[in-house]
């Protein structure tokens, strides 16, 4: 016995289905995402880079202190 499925994603059958198909794939903002994905990684980079900035700066200043060099 041979059995079909149709109209199932992997079989769309017919010109139909395929066009809305391809009209809710369409539909789909992938740019935007991967635009706000980029946009968030930049922004985890950036605060990254703002932490170590930051963490650096105060290791300097406690070595720098008066109360390090016991002055």
């Amino acid at each position: 016995m041979q059995h079909t499925h149709e109209g199932n994603i992997g079989n769309r059958c017919n010109d139909h289905i395929s066009d809305n198909m391809n009209k809710i794939v369409a539909a789909f903002a992938v740019d935007a995402y991967h635009s706000a994905i980029d946009q968030v990684q930049l922004v985890g980079r950036l605060l990254h880079l703002w932490h170590r900035s930051l963490c650096h700066s105060f290791v300097r200043s406690v070595r720098e202190s008066s109360f390090v060099n016991g002055d």
